[in-house]
């Protein structure tokens, strides 16, 4: 039926008013496309030959000839007989000799190349550096590692250069993950409990577990990523939860300024700055996010972050990319507009791109029937990578608030260089049964925001400058405060899910670290009982956040839980193998799921936190299970924000009440090191 509805549907466009128009735009359209087709085959040769530079090669492809003409023979003889027994049978003496002298150097250049390659690759398997605890004199090991890095690393990466060197994501042993699963379950069983969840696995192991494990390590040998390719089709585009809240489905702007008065000004500076963030993707202009300013993550999110669309599936969903794109998509009081953002291929500028939205409000034409709520058809589904888009996110409001800027009546600075495109109001001719179905999408639509319990909560009364003088992770700190939060409102402990990223190794994205452990419910438990020191409260606590520390750094490292027994479940579906094991293992229900937001401050104008103002507040996603939480945190250095979402209609939950444990439980831990303090 919903799929009937979008063959059902055409958009009539009327704007052309000649052939002329016609042959004018294919004309810029065909340059653009050249153009970027010239950048990208330029930056693939610069990406290839990283940690070398093409210049550089052409310096060395140039010197070995010179040389060799001068009498110095580099290659100990092999100019020699590449010359006397290849290139002079078929080409005249001097030609061939130099044929030789250019073919041996672009062999050895690209040799080079490939050896600093490899080597780089095996550096950065080693992440021994990661479980160095700060203020620790850092090891021999790691200083030599660091060293070798600088060595063979080459200067100022573009954006894609460094993905040949980013090593697979390894395979853990099947003994060590069922090891260091049955540890993370043990907070939830009582003894009888526990020891059948053993049994299981022990069955699990012994039957067919190992069969599975040769299975995958059959595809890490034969693929890039053994999880991301799965990870993508079998839970995000197969998945059928509608993704309106049950994903990462909204992101605050700059909650402490008003940069404009006029929302047509502020829409221009935002599309602006997102294009301009788009064309410095297109150009590889953008760094690549470096770990201690060495060590590359993985950027291959970015190549989907714009001219991408989510396509609708009865089954499953495929994400489609385009080459580029020359428009936006504007709506307004239930009309769609086509916004052109370019013209004879120059990015239109915000002030140009403010007359054609002010154009649009002026607009006072009705939506046609089933026009106002057409959104709706598309409200169940569509991508997104939470970080990259985060990243971008942070850039446009930054550049937004510090670079642009408006003038003293709240309009875009600047002067129009031309008379630019009108918006395109686009004609929509929908049949009955679009129309059904647009509604039907609506209600249902708008049930579940209706279900949303949504609440963010400022922690402003200390951050990350009073935890790092606790010498504590500032996010092992915020997942205890999690844990005492939730156990104070509902009087257990419960699987708790954090996002930990695994872009250390290529193509990776995230992977699971289970908070609640025996530590942190060790400390909990402490926590509630009087008889128990703020001493002894203190050291159960250090205790906690250091294992959730090794938990995180274990997943970031690709020793993670539960994408590798995920995997194996995919396989035992593939061969029709049943495993009790494994599916009660992805049925488990994630009471509490949690995510930080990093701030990477993307921007380069933006330098430190005396521009926060204009930095957004992070965003938000639903809990996962239906009476659970999801609770996404920015922690930056003078303030925290958390965005807890539940269900209204679930009787266990309640976002705003969830809020104040949480405060109470930062208050209280604040007091344990404040009160241990002065007694000491």
């Amino acid at each position: 039926m919903k799929k009937a509805g979008y063959n059902q549907t055409r958009v009539l466009d009327d704007n052309v008013d000649s052939c002329n128009d016609i042959v004018k735009s294919s004309y810029y359209s065909y340059m653009r496309c050249c153009q970027l087709t010239s950048y990208r085959t330029l930056n693939s040769l610069y990406n290839s030959l990283y940690p070398g530079h093409p210049i550089r090669g052409l310096i060395f492809c140039s010197a070995i000839p010179v040389l060799y003409l001068k009498g110095y023979d580099a290659s100990f003889g092999i100019i020699t007989w590449l010359d006397e027994h290849i290139f002079r049978r078929v080409l005249p003496s001097k030609n061939g000799t130099i044929i030789a002298c250019v073919t041996f150097a672009a062999g050895a250049y690209i040799s080079i190349i490939k050896i600093r390659q490899y080597t780089l690759k095996a550096l950065f398997s080693y992440h021994g550096w990661m479980y160095q605890k700060h203020g620790e004199a850092v090891g021999l090991v790691p200083k030599l590692w660091m060293g070798l890095v600088k060595v063979f690393a080459g200067r100022s990466p573009s954006l894609y250069s460094c993905q040949n060197i980013l090593p697979a994501l390894p395979l853990p042993s099947l003994d060590d993950t069922l090891q260091r699963y049955l540890r993370t379950v043990q907070p939830f069983y009582d003894d009888e409990s526990y020891q059948r969840t053993v049994e299981q696995t022990d069955i699990f192991k012994n039957t067919i577990g190992y069969k599975l494990q040769r299975y995958l390590w059959l595809k890490w040998l034969l693929s890039s990523n053994y999880v991301t390719d799965w990870w993508e089709r079998f839970v995000y585009l197969r998945g059928r939860s509608p993704l309106i809240v049950n994903s990462n489905y909204y992101c605050l702007d700059a909650v402490f300024s008003r940069p404009a008065m006029k929302q047509t000004a502020r829409a221009a500076n935002i599309v602006f700055a997102a294009l301009k963030y788009r064309t410095e993707l297109e150009l590889e202009k953008v760094k690549p996010l470096m770990a201690f300013s060495s060590v590359p993550l993985c950027s291959i999110q970015h190549k989907r972050q714009f001219n991408t669309v989510r396509i609708p599936g009865k089954e499953t969903d495929h994400i489609v990319h385009y080459s580029d794109s020359q428009h936006i998509a504007v709506y307004h009081r239930g009309r769609w507009y086509k916004v052109l953002t370019y013209y004879r291929n120059q990015l239109l500028q915000p002030c140009e791109l403010q007359i054609q939205f002010d154009e649009i409000l002026r607009d006072e034409t009705p939506p046609v029937d089933g026009e106002e709520h057409l959104a709706a058809l598309t409200a169940e589904h569509s991508w997104a990578d939470a970080p990259v888009s985060g990243h971008m996110t942070e850039y446009v409001l930054a550049e937004d608030f510090i670079v642009l800027g408006y003038d003293p009546l709240g309009n875009t600075h600047g002067v129009p260089r031309f008379n630019a495109t009108h918006p395109i109001k686009l004609k929509w001719d929908l049949s009955s049964a679009c129309k059904q179905m647009i509604e039907q999408s609506l209600n249902e639509a708008t049930a579940l925001c209706n279900d949303v319990d949504l609440h963010v909560y400022v922690q402003n009364s200390y951050s990350k400058n009073f935890i790092k003088k606790c010498k504590i992770s500032p996010d092992a700190y915020i997942q205890m405060a999690l844990q005492l939060a939730h156990y104070r409102g509902s009087g257990r402990f419960d699987l708790t899910y954090e996002a930990s990223m695994t872009r250390l190794f290529r193509n990776s994205r995230t992977e699971t670290v289970r908070s609640c452990s025996i530590e942190s419910s060790a400390w909990v438990n402490a926590m509630e009982n009087s008889m128990i020191t703020n001493t002894e409260r203190i050291r159960l606590l250090r205790l906690a956040c250091d294992f959730h520390q090794q938990q995180y750094r274990d997943a970031m490292s690709g020793k993670g839980i539960d994408r590798h027994l995920f995997c194996l479940y995919v396989i035992s579906k593939y061969l029709k193998l049943d495993s009790p094991f494994l599916q009660n293992v992805l049925q488990e229900p994630w009471k509490l799921s949690t995510s930080q937001t990093p701030t990477q401050y993307g921007n380069p104008h933006v330098k430190s936190n005396t521009t926060a103002d204009g930095v957004s507040a992070g965003g938000g996603f639903g809990s996962v299970d239906q009476n659970g939480y999801g609770v996404s945190y920015i922690i930056s250095e003078d303030i925290i924000f958390f965005h807890i979402s539940s269900r209204r209609s679930s009787r266990e939950t309640d976002s705003q009440r969830f809020g104040r444990e949480i405060r109470k439980a930062l208050d209280d831990i604040r007091a344990l090191f404040e009160e241990t303090t002065k007694s000491a």
